[in-house]
């Protein structure tokens, strides 16, 4: 009788350490992965303006799902050169806005970005110029087609440009970082 006992409390034990660690990634870990749709956490990205054009008179930086904001919004010096912020396949520039496809039905579009010479299908280079700021606003988003969403494009920017956003966003005194949220839906 008290190995029948004794295996009960061995199987109790395990079943309750695995309900534990359910708990644990379902309120802790999964929230606060980036809960990206890419298959990738790398960084891809570059800051797509200089940073001494970067203006911080209204907002400085706009967080991406702010006021479901699609993009990272950056304030800028009007007319500002604007460059690559990835590797890519130029997919089209269409109403200012520049796409660029880094993966697989997935695109950085930069906008609003006019006086372009790029053409469909050329291929750039993170940091080649794409073109000049149209206003004193400059939008960078990641459209994923293929899983129907926006990423937040912080979540992958190099270390040097999250630190240009956080900079700017703790000069704003805005508590948080570049998302509000990891992905908003179409």
């Amino acid at each position: 009788m008290d190995e029948g006992r004794n295996k009960s409390i061995v199987l109790f034990i395990l079943m309750g350490g695995g309900f534990l660690i359910a708990i644990l990634y379902a309120f802790v870990i999964a929230p606060n992965s980036n809960n990206s749709t890419l298959g990738r956490s790398d960084p891809f990205l570059e800051i797509p303006v200089q940073k001494w054009n970067l203006r911080y008179s209204e907002s400085g930086v706009v967080p991406f799902c702010k006021d479901d904001s699609t993009s990272l919004q950056f304030e800028v010096v009007q007319d500002s050169a604007v460059y690559s912020s990835a590797d890519g396949v130029v997919l089209g520039v269409e109403d200012n806005v520049v796409s660029i496809e880094v993966f697989s039905n997935v695109f950085v579009e930069e906008y609003p970005v006019s006086n372009t010479s790029l053409t469909k299908g050329e291929y750039v280079k993170k940091g080649d110029p794409i073109g000049n700021v149209d206003g004193s606003f400059l939008n960078l988003r990641i459209n994923n087609t293929r899983s129907e969403v926006y990423e937040c494009p912080y979540n992958f920017l190099n270390s040097f440009g999250k630190s240009i956003v956080d900079d700017t966003l703790d000069l704003m005194e805005y508590d948080g970082n570049g998302c509000e949220c990891a992905i908003l839906s179409y």
